[in-house]
C-alpha cells in the first residue's frame, strides 16, 4: 500500500526488524536518530529496507519523541493521507501487510473494510506504540 500511496513504509519482511530497533531506542539501547539522514542510515545500517515517498510527499523531517505514561498522546494523521487511504482502500480493498497473514495463516476476513480501517485508526492513536 505504501508504495501506490507514495507514503513512508516499511518493507514486508521488515517489521520485526524495524520494530526492535524502535524497542532498542526506547530502552536506550541505540541512541534515536537525531535527523532523517541519521535515521535512513540506522534502516540502512541494521538491514531494515523502506519505502521513501517523492515528490509532495517526499520527507523533510524527522520527529522523535518518547510517550509518557502520564500523558495521552493524539497522533492525527494528516487529512489528505486519510482521504487517500479511504479512496484506495474502496478501489482496491484493505491492504495489511504480510506479516499478519503469516501470523494468523490466512487471508483476513474484513467484512467492512471503512470500519476495519477506522478500528485501526483508533487502536493506533491508543495502543502507545505498544
Amino acid at each position: 500500500m505504501t508504495d501506490v500511496l507514495n507514503r513512508f513504509g516499511i518493507d514486508d519482511g521488515y517489521h520485526a526488524k524495524f520494530g526492535q530497533l524502535i524497542k532498542d531506542w526506547a530502552r536506550g539501547i541505540k541512541q534515536p536518530p537525531a535527523d532523517l539522514k541519521a535515521f535512513k542510515q540506522q534502516l540502512e545500517d541494521e538491514g531494515i529496507k523502506a519505502n521513501y515517498p517523492t515528490g509532495a510527499n517526499e520527507l523533510k523531517t524527522l520527529n522523535v519523541f518518547r510517550a509518557d505514561s502520564s500523558r495521552l498522546d493524539i497522533r492525527l494523521p494528516p487529512t489528505d493521507f486519510l482521504d487517500d487511504s479511504e479512496s484506495f482502500i474502496v478501489k482496491h480493498g484493505y491492504v495489511i501487510p504480510k506479516f499478519y497473514h503469516d501470523a494468523f495463516d490466512s487471508e483476513p476476513n474484513i467484512d467492512d473494510v471503512m470500519v476495519f480501517h477506522a478500528a485501526r485508526i483508533g487502536d493506533y492513536t491508543l495502543a502507545n506504540c505498544t
